[in-house]
């Protein structure tokens, strides 16, 4: 009974204050909408990167995980050195392309995707595009990371496993050391931009 009696007393309340309700209801709309029309437009693009397994007997002897491998590139996608080198060709500050990116790889895969958002579409797609070109990583061993190192806009890392990554400026610098010393072991660790 007592619950008859709390429905008809809250139909009653509903029935006299119809207009309360229904202008909180206007209210909290037209506020929603006005902040909605408020915020700036944001546009996402990525770019997909597909990582490359070793092949060359010498780098393939280190029982290297690919998962561990996607993820070191996907931070080094994150790193001062690869967003210096893509802000400096888009002509912004590596703040705010680093604000505006992020580098990320799943578990079992190997894809690298770097996405990026800006106020304009073709701003996002030129974020995210230009960090998957800066990031130009290749494996190299140690009898070639001296010569590696020493070439102009090289920069040689040392992974906790003991691999060694090369970071190029660009891949025509990488082309450039290739062919001057085709007895490095220079192997890509992205295989393609998809």
């Amino acid at each position: 009974m007592s619950d008859d009696q709390d429905l008809r007393r809250y139909i009653r309340l509903l029935r006299d204050q119809w207009r309360l309700a229904a202008g909180i209801i206007v209210v909290c709309v037209l506020v929603a909408v006005a902040v909605a029309l408020a915020q700036p437009d944001r546009y996402r693009s990525s770019a997909k990167v597909l990582y490359a397994p070793a092949q060359s007997p010498a780098l393939t002897q280190t029982n290297q995980d690919p998962g561990r491998a996607v993820a070191t590139l996907s931070g080094l996608a994150a790193t001062q050195d690869v967003l210096r080198r893509a802000a400096r060709k888009l002509g912004v500050t590596t703040a705010k392309l680093r604000d505006a990116t992020q580098a990320n790889s799943t578990i079992n895969g190997d894809i690298i995707e770097i996405s990026a958002s800006a106020p304009a579409a073709q701003a996002a797609a030129a974020y995210a595009n230009a960090v998957a070109r800066a990031l130009v990583a290749v494996r190299t061993d140690a009898a070639s990371a001296p010569a590696v190192a020493a070439a102009r806009g090289v920069e040689v890392l040392q992974r906790e496993d003991g691999e060694l990554l090369a970071l190029f400026m660009d891949k025509w610098d990488l082309r450039s050391l290739q062919q001057r010393n085709p007895e490095l072991t220079l192997e890509p660790l992205v295989a393609a931009q998809l």
